[in-house]
């Protein structure tokens, strides 16, 4: 192997070692959480949690209003899970709120998640995303 051959190997080599050290190992979350806010004054919470082969969901609604009820739907990669009318109640904050907590299948690639809340006396509308 001639000079200018072996610089080109050695030069390949070392590009290849140093873009698989440049790129970071793809290593899926294994917890997420996410916040936001209602159209109204509720705010919504939403985590996802991988363990052993499933993902433990828990989509959480703080209200001003006590006794009012919600209106819920989960979906997981567009596939209703959760259909449930909870009610907001004191909790030990004495903060007026609702949750829903799930375990569902840890899918190939991707779990994508959407819950939608809707109050059924006022007409309030939460909706939270996150993927795993």
């Amino acid at each position: 192997m001639g000079t200018m051959a072996r610089t080109l190997a050695m030069a390949a080599s070392g590009g290849v070692a140093l873009s698989l050290l440049a790129a970071p190992p793809a290593i899926a979350d294994e917890e997420v959480e996410r916040k936001g806010t209602c159209t109204n004054s509720s705010r919504w919470e939403l985590e996802l949690e991988k363990d052993d082969g499933r993902i433990e969901v828990e989509f959480e609604v703080t209200t001003r209003r006590a006794g009012q009820a919600w209106r819920v739907r989960g979906f997981q990669n567009g596939q209703r899970f959760v259909a449930v009318t909870k009610v907001a109640k004191r909790d030990d904050d004495d903060r007026p709120d609702f949750e829903v907590e799930r375990d569902r299948p840890d899918r190939r690639g991707v779990d994508r998640f959407r819950f939608r809340a809707v109050n059924t006396v006022t007409g309030e509308v939460c909706v939270a995303r996150a993927r795993i």
